[in-house]
């Protein structure tokens, strides 16, 4: 695997001449261009892996950090993981002209975090355990996201000394930013699967095994040698669930 991230970054690199070396504005990399596209067509888990796989492979990149937090905060109704992007924008850009909105964001967020929980949560034991299993889980998932995002960084670093072009940017590519995601998976856990049926979705079967929708992005990059994207999904095909 490593071996197969090198060769890769190898071709990328040396590919660019030593003009190309200057860092291009964000919204101007591939993967952005697409994931605005999806955006625009309503396919917005595709537009997500696509800002997700940029994030991974670009140190700064605060636009892809902002939409991601709108998707998973309007669609994926996940308002944890959008305060965690609306953050990351704050801190790569504390002088954007959309700070004041972004913040209100967050605070939106936050509102519908408590929306979330039941309206009356301390009626038993019970209920107060069940109140507090929700919070934890939603923190540990926001760590293990900061841990993503930590790993995908200190992997491009590595790589770029590796071929001896630290100033070079990694230009888009939607390969390389699955293969960085993928490389996060616990080696130690043993995966399970799982048979397409009709009417699944990988928002579904995320549903279905994780009780959230917004882990379908792992369920994507766990077989990313299978199925490309959520419409390439065919009935009777055995996927991996990580």
């Amino acid at each position: 695997m490593w071996k197969q991230y090198l060769a890769l970054v190898c071709m990328l690199c040396l590919g660019c001449s030593s003009d190309d070396r200057v860092l291009m504005d964000e919204t101007d990399e591939r993967l952005y261009k697409r994931a605005k596209e999806f955006q625009i067509q309503e396919r917005y888990e595709d537009a997500l892996i696509n800002y997700l796989s940029l994030i991974a492979i670009r140190r700064e990149s605060p636009e892809s950090h902002l939409e991601a937090g709108y998707i998973y905060l309007n669609v994926l109704k996940d308002p944890i993981r959008s305060i965690y992007y609306f953050d990351r924008y704050l801190e790569l850009k504390p002088e954007s002209s959309h700070s004041m909105q972004v913040r209100q964001l967050i605070e939106t967020a936050k509102k519908v975090f408590i929306g979330q929980i039941p309206t009356k949560p301390f009626q038993s034991n019970t209920d107060r355990v069940d109140l507090l299993e929700i919070i934890n889980k939603q923190q540990k998932e926001l760590e293990v996201l900061k841990k993503k995002y930590n790993q995908a960084l200190l992997m491009i670093k590595t790589l770029q000394r590796q071929v001896g072009r630290k100033s070079s940017t990694v230009t888009s590519s939607p390969v390389l930013g699955a293969n960085v995601l993928n490389s996060e998976i616990d080696p130690n856990s043993v995966p399970r699967t799982y048979v397409i049926k009709a009417g699944d979705s990988l928002s579904k079967i995320s549903e279905q095994f994780y009780g959230t929708e917004s882990r379908f992005i792992d369920i994507l990059q766990a077989n990313s040698d299978r199925i490309s994207n959520e419409r390439s999904l065919k009935i009777g095909l055995e996927i991996i669930i990580p």
